[in-house]
């Protein structure tokens, strides 16, 4: 009997975990920590689940075997389509995360050839840069980062979606590589999804004792896939405490202390 896998990928435009996504060097970064260039995050005891024991059995799928190679294809591209990077929050990259179990009898390789296939159907005429499987952290994955690049302009928002769009993406994906290599995509019961939100705020309730743990990359990733899903809610939510936050602190100022209205004795 085979046993199935839950069907785990993600999709987020490339530098959305950094303390800024509009850095013109975002590419380049993402590129050396795929490519595993950055020598503080192959460190014993970095902020990271990389385990520099295993680095040497990563591998590359497509793209050169060096930041400064998946750049220089980068520009190329962008100069052979003609396209520039015209605004400032312009998503200059997107990025695909396929994960497998940590143990599996899942033949890693074809699955991540396979998937790679599927990327460039689903995504067809937006190349594909840089594709790196990692095996030196908890599970094996694969990043696949493209160039959101559609008639010479940057359109990262289209090629990613809405939730329409990325639950096609999943369906699609799990009939062209899921079924093939024993994935499936799970529908959770009620008293399922009632026993994962418990269990998802007792996570929360350790991340709010333990925030450094917030500085560990796959976490990062795990949680970002998670508030995409609702980013509007959440973004809601954090702007109305933002804005009572001000509003809180300018009343302490020095000006709002000096103006406030006396209470009559």
């Amino acid at each position: 009997m085979t046993t199935s896998y839950p069907l785990v990928i993600m999709m987020q435009r490339v530098g959305k975990l950094s303390s800024n996504p509009h850095d013109p060097k975002i590419m380049q970064k993402a590129a050396k920590h795929n490519l595993r260039e950055i020598a503080a995050e192959l460190m014993q005891g970095a902020a990271n689940a990389i385990d520099p024991d295993k680095t040497h059995l990563n591998y590359v799928l497509r793209g050169a075997a060096t930041s400064s190679g998946v750049i220089a294809e980068m520009n190329r591209l962008m100069d052979a389509a003609n396209a520039k990077v015209r605004r400032k929050d312009a998503i200059r990259g997107v990025e695909l995360i396929l994960s497998l179990p940590k143990r599996s009898d899942v033949n890693h390789r074809n699955c991540f050839e396979d998937f790679l296939n599927w990327v460039e159907t689903f995504f067809a005429g937006i190349p594909i840069i840089s594709a790196v499987a990692h095996m030196d952290e908890t599970a094996p994955h694969l990043h696949v980062i493209l160039l959101p690049i559609i008639d010479g302009h940057f359109r990262g928002n289209e090629v990613m979606g809405n939730a329409v769009k990325l639950k096609s993406m999943h369906q699609s994906c799990y009939e062209m590589v899921g079924k093939r290599h024993g994935l499936t995509l799970r529908k959770k019961t009620k008293v399922k999804q009632n026993e994962d939100q418990q269990e998802a705020e007792q996570l929360i309730d350790m991340l709010s004792v333990a925030p450094q743990l917030l500085r560990h990359r796959s976490l990062r990733t795990l949680l970002a896939a998670g508030i995409a899903n609702d980013i509007d809610a959440v973004k809601e939510i954090l702007t109305t405490f933002q804005k009572a936050s001000n509003k809180r602190h300018s009343a302490n100022s020095f000006v709002g202390i000096m103006t406030r209205q006396m209470s009559k004795a």
